[in-house]
């Protein structure tokens, strides 16, 4: 039988038959694309309808991180789950484990069919106080057109389960619009991470995401910045939030300015240049010098300069300063409340009594 030829002389890999091997990225392409969890999504749907949010917090809860994670693939155990699911398919007749799986995987980032990027979690334990683990890896694909047709296949799912069906229009409305905001809002974080991991120079520059958790109280000092560069040669930073959104407004830039995070970062990554919000609205500062720039432009900069420093002077030179009172704040709190308060009146119109 024909064998794929790339791996190593002693690599277990050698073995696989060409037809096992295209099952398996066939898998990968699957797992990495984007495709919904539908157990998961019909048990948090479910737990909607069973008992829906009467607050602000709880209302967020649709926001189920391991529904999500397996559109962002970044789950923490994913090798070890993959591993389960190639074993278990029989038309793969040789054994799998997770370093057959990483050698895999490398080969394929190396030829571009997978992305990998960096990411690092630093978590916060009382009388411990913040420390790092090791580096991981967030492994997708960086193909459009595919994570498109999983977003419509996932809305298609979510617009026919049965829990959803009983559900008010307006929270049928709520929960689709969550759902795209926030798969659009992980597609465009990742392509812009894995653009600059690709095209700033790794010897210089360090392209990773950055989790903040705090285990003793996961309410406080919980966040991340989606992107944080950091410059080896003169040992300092810039930290990004990465929105979709043509809007600015005071909560997407919460993380950058949080001093406990700040602190942490500066004691691992030196002096910080400067934070920034990109976003596909038109660029400006605000008086406090936090930088709101337009994803493209910055991606063509970055291209061009290959030099951070370089391409954000060049893009900040001029750049008008907006105020961001805290009117439009107190306008988006308004309009939450009205809006999660017109749901549940919807629904208790509809006959649906929703718990505590």
């Amino acid at each position: 039988m024909a064998k794929l030829a790339r791996f190593s002389n002693r690599s277990r890999l050698n073995d696989v038959t060409e037809e096992e091997m295209r099952t398996v990225i066939e898998k990968m392409v699957e797992r990495y694309s984007g495709a919904l969890n539908t157990a998961i999504a019909n048990d948090e749907l479910k737990k909607i309808v069973l008992s829906f949010p009467t607050d602000n917090e709880s209302f967020k809860s649709i926001e189920n991180e391991e529904m999500f994670n397996y559109l962002r693939n970044n789950k923490p155990n994913i090798v070890e789950d993959f591993v389960k699911a190639i074993n278990a398919d029989t038309k793969i007749v040789h054994k799998f484990d997770s370093d057959m799986v990483s050698e895999l995987e490398n080969e394929l980032i190396r030829l571009g069919f997978i992305s990998a990027t960096n990411r690092e979690e630093l978590i916060f334990e009382e009388n411990i106080g913040w420390k790092r683990s090791p580096m991981t890896k967030d492994y997708y694909l960086i193909q459009p057109a595919v994570k498109y047709y999983h977003l419509k296949k996932a809305l298609e799912f979510v617009n026919s389960n049965e829990h959803y069906l009983n559900l008010s229009e307006s929270a049928k409305n709520y929960i689709t619009d969550k759902l795209d905001t926030k798969i659009r809002g992980d597609m465009t974080e990742q392509i812009v991470v894995y653009e600059m991991s690709k095209i700033l120079p790794t010897d210089r520059y360090l392209v990773t995401k950055v989790c903040f958790k705090n285990v003793t109280d996961p309410k406080a000092g919980t966040g991340e910045y989606d992107m944080l560069i950091y410059d080896k040669e003169s040992n300092s930073y810039w930290a990004f939030e990465i929105k979709h959104t043509t809007e600015s407004f005071h909560k997407q830039s919460q993380h950058l300015e949080n001093e406990h995070f700040k602190e942490i970062i500066d004691r691992n990554y030196g002096n910080r240049e400067n934070v920034c919000v990109l976003y596909n609205g038109t660029s400006f500062k605000t008086p406090s010098d936090i930088l709101y720039l337009n994803i493209s432009d910055f991606v063509k900069e970055i291209s061009r300069c290959r030099d951070v420093k370089t391409a954000i002077q060049n893009l900040t030179c001029n750049l008008p300063v907006k105020e961001m009172g805290s009117k439009s704040s107190v306008e988006n709190s308004q309009q939450e409340g009205k809006s999660q308060k017109a749901i549940l009146n919807s629904s208790k119109k509809k006959g649906f009594e929703y718990g505590d």
